[in-house]
This record gives C-alpha cells, structure tokens and sequence, in this order.
C-alpha cells in the first residue's frame, strides 16, 4: 500500500532530528539560522548566491545531501565501533530507494568516506537542518564554502530572479534518468511556469544515468555501485558542456564533484530537478505548482519494481 510522502518524510525527519519539525500545516517549532559559524542564507539569499557563482568563470560545486545518503554517513558514525555497521532497514532503503549496490557493510563504509571526502569540496551546500547535519556539516566542509536553506536548490521558481536564469546561451547537460521526457518538455519551457521567466534559451545536452532504484541493479552491467560511477564519469567526460544540472540519485553529488573536476560547475539539484521542466511526481501533487502543461513522466521512466521505492510512495512518477 502507498505511503502517503509527507508522512513518510515526517517519521524520517523525526529520526534524523531536524530542528523545525512541523507542528500542523506550514507551522514550525523552532528555526535554525546558523551550522557551526556559517549562516544558512534563505532561499532568496541563497537564490542570489549562486546566481553569483555560475556567473564567476571558476568550477562549482553547488549541491544537497540526499536523505539515504546522508544517513548512511550517520550510521557509520554511530555504529562504527558496534558488531554491526548498519541498521538492516537502512540496508534495505539504500539498495532499493538509493539505488545502491551491493549493500554489505564494506561498500557502504566506502560510501560514506567518500561522501565526506567530496563535502570537503563543496562550494555551496543546501540544508534542511537536521540535527546530524548540524553536527556533520562544520567538520568537513571548507571554510570558504557558503551554506543555503535547500529550497534555494530545490525551488528556485518561487524565488525573484531565479538562478537557473544564469543557464542563458550556456551548454547545459542534464544528468536525469527522464532524459527523453525532459527534452520534450524542454520545448514548452516557456508554459511550465507561464508569470515568470524561469528556463532560457541554452544548448540542452541530456545524459541518462545509471539507475538502480527498485530491481533495476539486477539488470545492470556492473558488479558495483562505484563500477557505474566510474562508468558513467568516463562518458561524462567526453561531452562538452558548461553547466551540469543533476537529479542522479545517490549518484549525484559525486558526479557534481566529478564535473568541477574537470573544471565545470555542478548543481545537484536532486529529485526535484523533474519539476524545472514541468514532468510531475507524486511528492509534489498538492502543492500548486502544475498547470495543463505539465506531464506525467513516461511509462518508460519508471523502472522494474519502483513500488519498493521509498516503500511505495511513487513519488517522481
């Protein structure tokens, strides 16, 4: 049976110790404006901010942490001195949300040092102040790197002068598994969100990655997670691009990271990267965003056993 996504989130919000849980409809207890002596700008700062940095002729790194991902690194801490590493629930919603593989304590250990050598790498970060977020974040992100409330990230479209503006007469590869769904709706870009300038004109360049959400790991050519990685970073690299903009899973950061490696600058975006184009998800249905113009991703889009996704929210289809 379906979950309905802000229960889910809710439980998972709870466990994870984010600091404005809600209280009823839009309501919050308490608001964290600060991680260690960094401010966390508001979306419209944070908005403005990296509108300033796609525009500095520098390699970026502009992302989130993902829920799993994050939570991975969590337990590793936490259960690193323990018989056990990680919680088998955990286990599970890593390899069949996540899309991660193989799912033993070895690649996951892996996993989380490599997400926090990448944090360290970071240019600006999106929260949602988590507790552990709060913890995590001061000891390894740099001391130059700026922190944003994740909404700046998610949904620039509610903010003035949206960032993605920046994108205009730039080479854009969009790294989303609904590559064909995205170029199609690319094409209307100008309806999705018809009061406001939100998308421009730019050279789009889409890139499927790997996705091993659901039972999709089962059909792959890969023995690892980190085999498709280093997969996918060795076509990436052939392409010629100026701006990624990335919903990969838990693949995203670390192909954000690769991108500003080869001297480009990254956002990952995440999940709602879909929305920019106008494809809906069931995570977002009651929030107003949508008109006639907005689809549903393809049958195509949905992989072999999505139902296990987020125990069966559904929520990008």
């Amino acid at each position: 049976m379906a979950i309905k996504y802000n229960r889910l989130q809710l439980v998972i919000d709870i466990i994870r110790g984010r600091e404005d849980l809600w209280t009823g409809p839009n309501r919050h207890v308490k608001n964290v404006y600060a991680i260690g002596d960094k401010l966390i700008h508001s979306p419209q700062d944070g908005n403005d901010l990296i509108s300033k940095y796609l525009q500095y002729d520098k390699p970026r790194l502009i992302c989130r942490y993902g829920t799993l991902e994050l939570e991975t690194v969590r337990q590793f801490f936490q259960f690193r001195n323990k018989p056990w590493n990680y919680s088998r629930g955990h286990k599970f919603s890593f390899m069949y949300t996540a899309g991660f593989f193989p799912n033993d304590d070895y690649n996951m250990t892996k996993f989380a040092c490599m997400q926090c050598e990448v944090t360290k790498r970071i240019d600006i970060l999106g929260v949602r102040s988590e507790k552990y977020e709060i913890e995590f974040v001061p000891k390894y992100l740099p001391d130059q790197a700026k922190i944003v409330d994740i909404d700046a990230i998610l949904y620039p479209f509610k903010c003035e002068k949206p960032w993605t503006l920046c994108l205009k007469n730039k080479k854009v590869l969009v790294i989303h598994p609904f590559d064909e769904t995205i170029k199609r709706q690319y094409e209307k870009k100008n309806l999705i969100f018809p009061d406001k300038e939100f998308l421009p004109d730019f050279d789009l360049i889409t890139f499927k990655p790997v996705q091993g959400i659901g039972y999709a790991s089962r059909n792959l050519p890969y023995s690892t997670w980190f085999e498709a990685l280093e997969d996918m970073k060795s076509k990436i690299k052939e392409i010629d691009f100026d701006v990624a903009l990335i919903g990969a899973g838990a693949y995203g950061m670390f192909l954000g990271d690769y991108c500003k490696s080869l001297g480009k600058k990254a956002v990952h975006v995440g999940g709602a990267l879909q929305l920019y184009f106008g494809i809906k998800g069931k995570r977002w249905d009651d929030d107003g965003f949508y008109n006639e113009h907005w689809i549903r991703p393809q049958k195509s889009d949905m992989p072999e056993g999505a139902e296990l996704f987020e125990c069966g929210t559904f929520a990008y289809w």
